[in-house]
């Protein structure tokens, strides 16, 4: 009996030893795969999702969007961009780009937040990041959070946005 006492004492030690949030559920940082966005507008087409995990245009622009749930109150540190930039002769967007946005309840205005962009053609991963954040502090009782992702070649590779964060 002592013996599972013991176990018992050992599991509540180490789960008051964890952070509240943990037990939440949340940690940062927050990776929204490529897998989570959807394409704006009516042509489906213009994007695919490849097999290797990342989205791929089809050489026309595109925009993608992705709601983002951070924790109440939380403060965003910074926004990094996972993607390949295989052309820099895009004429819609400069590149691949990330964009936080909060939009109000209220009144349905958009504020953005954090716009991240790779730096031209380069086969291999860029990950810029952005650490500036405008209003970092998350309020989802008045405003909704999303990712706007934008694209305009069949040679970018667009794999996720990671959201760093503090509580």
């Amino acid at each position: 009996m002592s013996r599972l006492a013991g176990i018992i004492l050992g599991a509540v030690v180490a789960l008051a030893a964890l952070p509240t949030h943990a037990l939440d559920g949340y940690s940062s940082p927050m990776v929204v795969p490529a897998a989570a966005f959807h394409i704006e507008g009516e042509d489906s087409s213009a994007f695919f999702f490849h097999p290797d995990g990342y989205l791929q245009g089809d050489g026309s622009p595109v925009i993608m969007y992705a709601a983002v749930y951070l924790p109440q109150y939380a403060t965003v540190e910074s926004v990094t961009l996972h993607a390949v930039d295989g052309s820099d002769s895009c004429t819609a967007e400069p590149s691949v780009i990330a964009v936080l946005n909060r939009s109000s309840i209220a009144s349905y205005s958009i504020y953005q937040l954090s716009l991240v962009s790779t730096t031209g053609a380069s086969s291999a991963m860029q990950s810029p990041t952005d650490s500036n954040i405008d209003v970092a502090t998350i309020d989802n009782m008045l405003y909704r959070y999303y990712l706007r992702v934008g694209l305009c070649s069949a040679s970018h590779h667009f794999y996720s946005v990671e959201i760093n964060y503090t509580e």
